[in-house]
């Protein structure tokens, strides 16, 4: 889609569920509520960070509202993959962050065909940012170096001070990177990329092999 200018373009590749699987897991299992019903998010991350990168390789697809890309099924949802009598709770909370750095994969990758260069670092921003090990994992499951900005949950606010800047002129477009401070950088950890590579090939594959059965079971009784 057009961009800041004539020359510029803006590729937008969306998750429909990134942090909501956080929010979500925090409801299924135990213990990683506050006392007063709401999400811990410390607590949910603390516990994920007990188990080791591929959490015992358990596979967790985050489609729990369907997926926009880099497929567009409305039917698709979410699911735990390899589970064992092994399989612990440590385990499960890993997976599902894992899981979502899986899917940004998945994105980055149909981002990068269709830019057709490679695009490294990446900026992260947002509620997850805020977990130094989400975005390690990130980091190691993408293969990419990730700049966290600082004040992450603002970063829609300050994006709209910079339109604003811009559209005034009070800011040229060169200027716009620097305005923006990256309060941590985390690296990929090169012994990790054997255990994250040997998972992720199985991950576009679930969606291969599921998706018949995610439009059978829900699919609307208007759509016949």
């Amino acid at each position: 889609m057009p961009g800041l200018g004539p020359d510029r373009y803006l590729i937008a590749d969306n998750h429909e569920t990134g942090g909501a699987c956080l929010d979500w897991v925090c409801g299924v299992l135990p213990g990683l509520l506050d006392p007063a019903g709401r999400p811990d998010f410390a607590a949910a991350t603390a516990l994920a960070a007990r188990s080791s990168p591929g959490a015992a390789d358990v596979l967790f697809t985050p489609w729990l509202r369907g997926e926009r890309s880099p497929v567009d099924d409305r039917h698709a949802r979410a699911g735990f993959h390899n589970l064992s009598l092994t399989t612990g709770r440590v385990d499960l909370a890993r997976a599902v962050l894992e899981g979502v750095a899986f899917n940004n994969r998945w994105l980055h990758d149909a981002v990068e065909h269709f830019a057709r260069r490679r695009l490294d670092p990446l900026r992260m921003i947002g509620g997850g940012a805020q977990s130094d090990l989400w975005c390690q994992i990130h980091a190691d499951v993408m293969d990419r170096t990730i700049e966290r900005v600082a004040a992450p949950l603002v970063a829609n606010l300050r994006g709209a001070a910079l339109f604003a800047g811009l559209a005034l002129g009070s800011v040229a477009p060169a200027q716009v990177r620097g305005l923006v401070e990256v309060d941590a950088v985390f690296v990929p950890d090169p012994a990790r990329r054997a255990t994250y590579d040997r998972l992720y090939r199985e991950f576009p594959r679930l969606y291969r092999a599921q998706r018949g059965m995610f439009s059978r079971l829900n699919r609307a009784p208007r759509d016949g």
